[in-house]
């Protein structure tokens, strides 16, 4: 058991997903490009000990004219037991990197709140956390009638927004989607990003975007 939200959340998915050993599983999330430095550190060196530390690949691609934030991949080979990928963990680790750096790593706020409407960025806790998924992959966040996304919602206490088309930044590729998860203290959030992050590691597209196509622009050293 364990974990980081408690007993409800292992209704929405399962403890040991069922994902093919050797199947590769890929992140990509939006790092905004002020702490970008936060995550890769001085020289590489946090963006080495990540690495380390998780098993998963990372990568910081370089900037896109015109964009405020920069796509992080990360994607790793699964081993068909582990509760929680490579992958899974450095979105966690990434995630903490980007709230620490925004001020909002405790953060404030009530559990219960996740009042519907409001931006996400709104509310006591860290910066939204933003992640670019396929649209082949949304409908195994949304479930029937948007049943999936409204119990992730209720367990976790976090708001879990797919944003309209026109908020997609310049970084996304053609074809995805943009997932939000804020509105909530981390912890909630850090619940929230499991609860996403399961569902997408169960559900993933034939060929990983990010893997290869969105890969080109390279690793990045220390400049931000």
């Amino acid at each position: 058991g364990g974990g980081l939200g408690g007993g409800g959340i292992v209704n929405i998915m399962p403890l040991a997903p069922t994902v093919a050993s050797g199947a590769e599983v890929a992140f990509r999330l939006l790092c905004p490009g002020s702490r970008t430095g936060s995550v890769i550190g001085r020289g590489g060196d946090v963006i080495r000990q990540l690495r380390a530390e998780t098993s998963a690949k990372i990568k910081v691609l370089d900037p896109v004219a015109g964009a405020d934030e920069r796509v992080v991949v990360i994607t790793c080979a699964e081993d068909g037991v582990s509760p929680l990928s490579p992958a899974q963990m450095a979105l966690f680790r990434i995630y903490s990197c980007i709230a620490e750096a925004g001020g909002g790593g405790g953060g404030g706020g009530h559990a219960g709140d996740t009042g519907d409407g409001g931006a996400a960025s709104g509310g006591g806790g860290p910066s939204p956390f933003r992640l670019l998924v396929p649209a082949q992959q949304i409908g195994c966040l949304l479930g029937k009638g948007g049943s999936v996304i409204k119990s992730m919602r209720d367990e976790t206490g976090a708001q879990i927004r797919i944003l309209p088309k026109e908020q997609l930044p310049l970084c996304a590729l053609e074809g995805d989607e943009l997932v939000e998860i804020g509105g909530a203290p981390a912890l909630a959030c850090s619940a929230a990003i499991r609860a996403v992050s399961t569902r997408l590691r169960m559900h993933q597209p034939r060929n990983p975007a990010g893997a290869s196509g969105a890969g080109g622009a390279g690793s990045v050293g220390a400049g931000a």
